[in-house]
């Protein structure tokens, strides 16, 4: 048996899906979106045993604290090669390659936070130094001001006035991507040039699980305008001095690639793809 690890390309993309579906329970629609339209703003790297890709994972090129970053995603194997090391052995040479690039940190967000991954994870030096805080808030006490709604705002600039550091910041054009693709699974974005959320709606409760926002006065807005639940459920940063006494809870994981650089304590992911 052949084993070699290499960056995949664009010519590998119909074997790269076909894994992908093999692996995951994914709309085939949001896959093709994720391959073409992050081709290049991140990489992909396989294992290919006597030349055929049995295992791949993507790195999305973001920053944190305006170092180079990425996040780690769709680790997938195929199943007759599971439980060999392969992964193991897939991840170790994207991070060294990674690292001789300039990336400073590599984060994650293990699969449904599985403490079965996160150990997994830890074993390849990664950190549980993600968190972030869960929220929940009747409609009643959304009481709001006026604030113009669906105009879009520049997102690069939103994230920066919303956190202060410790946060991966998307690109714009990530973000777009990120609304088409949870869009395919019901999931909607709403928006104003001071808010922006991405919501799940199920009977009578919206699961905010991302937002940011001017000030919060724009957020209670945006979701009383865009929402008819009585119940909302919000994930937000560590750091929200709103919900100080709200507990911080783990939400993903960390490795610092350059031992100049000290890991941080407490990161946001926010926006996340298993």
């Amino acid at each position: 048996m052949s084993m070699l690890f290499e960056k995949a390309n664009s010519a590998d993309i119909s074997r790269l899906k076909e894994l992908w579906l093999d692996s995951f329970s994914e709309n085939p629609e949001a896959v093709d979106l994720f391959l073409y339209r992050n081709i290049n703003n991140m990489r992909i790297y396989c294992a290919r045993v006597d030349n055929k890709i049995v295992a791949a994972l993507y790195l999305l090129d973001c920053f944190l604290n305006q170092k180079k970053a990425h996040y780690l995603c769709a680790a997938s194997t195929e199943t007759e090669f599971r439980r060999r090391g392969i992964m193991t052995g897939l991840i170790k040479y994207a991070l060294d390659t990674a690292k001789k690039e300039g990336d400073c940190y590599s984060l994650l967000f293990p699969a449904d936070q599985s403490e079965k991954l996160y150990d997994f994870y830890g074993k390849l030096g990664y950190l549980p130094n993600c968190t972030a805080k869960t929220v929940s808030l009747s409609r009643k006490e959304l009481i709001t001001n006026k604030v113009p709604i669906n105009e879009m705002p520049d997102f690069e600039a939103l994230q920066k006035q919303y956190f202060d550091s410790d946060f991966l910041l998307w690109s714009n054009r990530f973000v777009d991507f990120v609304i088409e693709y949870y869009k395919i699974y019901n999931i909607k974005a709403v928006l104003s040039q001071s808010a922006f959320a991405l919501i799940e709606e199920s009977k009578d409760t919206s699961n905010v699980f991302y937002c940011i926002y001017k000030d919060f006065e724009s957020l209670k807005a945006l979701l009383l305008k865009n929402t008819v639940s009585s119940h909302f459920v919000l994930t937000v940063s560590s750091n929200n001095t709103l919900f100080s006494d709200i507990p911080n809870q783990k939400y993903g994981m960390i490795k610092t690639l350059d031992e100049k650089e000290k890991t941080p304590n407490d990161v946001y992911i926010g926006i996340n793809l298993n």
